[in-house]
C-alpha cells in the first residue's frame, strides 16, 4: 500500500497546498463463494497488502477536481455520465453519502488493475474514508452530517459504482475491503450482511494471484448477464435472492431526503442559466434536483424485477434443504439449470471450506478450490480455454494446493494456493509451455482493511480503521461481528 506521506506529497506537489486528510483502502481477493454474493450466498473474501491511498482537501473550485498520478490531466468531478470512471465513481459516491462540497483530491495506487482484485471498491473505500475524514476538522460538516454506518457505507460505495460503470456487483468487494483483518479471512454472509472471521494458516499455505494475460472489462463482459439469468432461474424456481432488497431500501431512503439536498445544492448554483430564471422555488428545486442525479434508485423496471424475484411468498433459496433445491433445479431449462446447480453447490463447498480453514485441513482445501474451479468453468461458464489450461498447469507443479478463476471472470487473474515450502521457480514452466506471455505473480495475504488519517493527524503514525470510524460515530448497529 502506497504511504499516506506520499500520496499527502503529491497532493501537495500537485495542488500547491497541504492536504488536510488521507484515507487508504486495500484491494481484494476471495478464497471461494464466487458469484454467490449477489443472490445472498456466503463468501471467504480477504483483504490484501495492495490498495488505494487518497490525499484530500476542502476544495477551493466550484466543483471537486481529482487528479491521478496514473492519468495526467486534471478533472473536475462535474457529471454524472461520461468522463473517466474515477470522475463518475466519485460524483454518484458523493451523491450517496450526502456530502455536496467540493473537494480536491490525489490518487495514487499500487493495486494493479484489470486482474480482478477490486481496484473499484478500493478506490470508492478510500475515497469515502478521505471525505469522512476531512469533515472532522473546524468548518467540516461533522456537526450537522452524521457519517454512515458500515453497511450504509458499503451499499453507498455499490450503487456508486453499479451506477458509474455498469455492473451490477454485489457486497462482497466493499465488505473485504472496510473489514479486512491481518492473517484472517472474512467468512460473509451476503445475505444478512452478518461476518465472522477464520484464521489462515499462513505457516502451511500460500496464496497466489496469477495474471492470465487476458484483459476483463465487467461492465461488457457477461458479469450482467449471469447475474440476469440466475435472477431468472430463481424466479422459476419459485425463490428470492435477497441482494435487491438492500439496493432498494438505500434508494428509498435516499429519495426522503430528495428535496432537502435539491435546497442545499442551490447555493452551490452559478448565479445565472436555468436555476437564475427559474418562475418559482418548486422550479429552481426541481432543476437542482435533476442535476444531483437523475435517477435515485433502481429503473421502474429494474424494481419491478427485483419486486418479482422477492416477492414476499417466494422462500429465500438458503432456506430450502439441499433435496428441495435439486428438485427445483431439475424443472429449470438450460442454461438457467447450470446457473442455479453452481450456485447451490458453491454455498455448500464454501460452509465446508470454512470448516476445513479452522482445521487447517489442507487435502480438503485443495478438493474445494479445484471443484469451484470447475463448476465456475462448466456450471457458470465464467472461464475462458487459457484459464482452463493454465489452472491444469499449475494444479500439477510440485506443491500446488489447486487453483480456480478469481473474481467475475472472463480473463483476469487466477488465484492459486501453494504449500508455504513449495519452490515458487517451478512457476516459470507456465512460460516456457507458452500458456503465459510473461509471468507476473503477485504473493498475497490476509491484510488489514481501510485505514484513515483525519485532519490534523500525523501521516507517518498509524492510520484508524474506517470501520471503527465508523462504529463511533453511528448508535445503530447494522453489521453484528460473530464469533468463529
Amino acid at each position: 500500500m502506497i504511504s499516506p506521506q506520499q500520496a499527502a506529497q503529491a497532493f501537495e506537489e500537485h495542488y500547491g497546498r497541504p492536504a488536510s486528510a488521507c484515507a487508504c483502502a486495500p484491494g481484494r481477493a476471495n478464497l471461494i463463494g464466487e458469484h454467490i454474493d449477489y443472490a445472498g450466498g456466503q463468501c471467504l473474501p480477504f483483504a490484501l497488502q495492495y490498495g488505494v491511498t487518497v490525499a484530500i482537501a476542502p476544495g477551493t473550485a466550484r466543483l471537486s477536481r481529482l487528479q491521478s498520478a496514473d492519468y495526467p490531466s486534471l478533472w473536475h468531478v462535474c457529471a454524472a455520465d461520461g468522463g473517466e470512471r474515477f470522475l463518475r465513481l466519485a460524483y454518484h459516491l458523493q451523491e450517496n453519502i450526502g456530502l455536496h462540497r467540493p473537494y480536491d483530491i490525489m490518487v495514487v495506487s499500487d493495486l494493479p488493475a484489470g486482474m480482478g482484485l477490486s481496484s473499484s471498491a478500493a478506490y470508492e473505500l478510500a475515497l469515502a474514508g478521505a471525505m469522512l475524514a476531512c469533515e472532522q476538522q473546524p468548518g467540516g460538516a461533522a456537526e450537522a452530517w452524521r457519517p454512515p454506518g458500515p453497511a450504509a457505507l458499503a451499499r453507498a460505495c455499490q450503487l456508486a459504482e453499479q451506477k458509474a460503470l455498469g455492473t451490477r456487483c454485489g457486497l462482497l468487494d466493499q465488505y473485504a475491503s472496510l473489514c479486512g483483518r491481518p492473517g484472517e479471512v472474512l467468512l460473509l454472509d451476503c445475505r444478512s450482511l452478518d461476518y465472522s472471521y477464520r484464521p489462515f494458516p499462513g505457516g502451511q499455505l500460500r496464496i497466489l494471484l496469477i495474471d492470465s494475460g487476458e484483459k476483463r472489462e465487467l461492465g461488457a463482459s457477461g458479469y450482467n448477464e449471469r447475474r440476469a439469468e440466475l435472477e431468472r432461474a430463481m424466479q422459476l424456481a419459485g425463490l428470492s435472492m435477497g441482494d435487491a432488497a438492500s439496493l432498494l431500501e438505500l434508494s428509498r431512503a435516499r429519495s426522503a431526503e430528495r428535496v432537502r439536498q435539491a435546497r442545499a445544492r442551490l447555493t452551490l448554483l452559478e448565479p445565472h442559466g436555468q436555476a437564475a430564471v427559474a418562475e418559482d422555488e418548486h422550479e429552481a428545486i426541481s432543476f437542482a434536483a435533476s442535476m444531483i442525479e437523475p435517477e435515485l434508485g433502481p429503473s421502474p423496471e429494474a424494481e419491478t424485477e427485483a419486486d418479482a424475484t422477492n416477492a414476499p411468498e417466494a422462500p429465500h433459496w438458503r432456506e430450502l434443504p439441499a433435496h428441495e433445491l435439486l428438485r427445483r433445479s431439475a424443472a429449470l431449462p438450460a442454461p438457467l439449470q447450470a446457473r442455479f446447480s453452481h450456485v447451490i453447490t458453491e454455498q455448500t463447498r464454501t460452509e465446508t471450506f470454512a470448516a476445513d480453514l479452522l482445521a487447517a485441513d489442507l487435502p480438503m482445501l485443495t478438493l474445494g478450490i479445484s471443484l469451484s474451479h470447475a463448476s465456475l468453468g462448466l456450471n457458470y461458464e465464467v472461464s475462458t480455454p487459457r484459464i482452463d489450461a493454465l489452472v491444469r498447469a499449475l494444479a500439477a507443479l510440485p506443491g500446488s494446493r489447486g487453483a480456480r478463476i478469481h473474481g467475475g471472470g472472463f480473463g483476469g487473474c487466477v488465484l492459486a494456493l501453494f504449500s508455504a515450502d513449495a519452490d515458487l521457480a517451478c512457476l516459470q514452466s507456465l512460460v516456457e509451455d507458452g500458456l503465459l506471455e510473461e509471468l507476473r505473480v503477485l504473493e498475497v495475504e490476509p491484510s488489514a482493511g481501510a485505514l484513515l488519517w483525519p485532519a490534523g493527524s500525523d501521516f507517518t503514525a498509524p492510520g484508524q480503521p474506517v470501520l471503527n470510524f465508523l462504529a463511533d460515530n453511528d448508535d445503530l448497529a447494522e453489521v453484528k461481528v460473530l464469533q468463529p
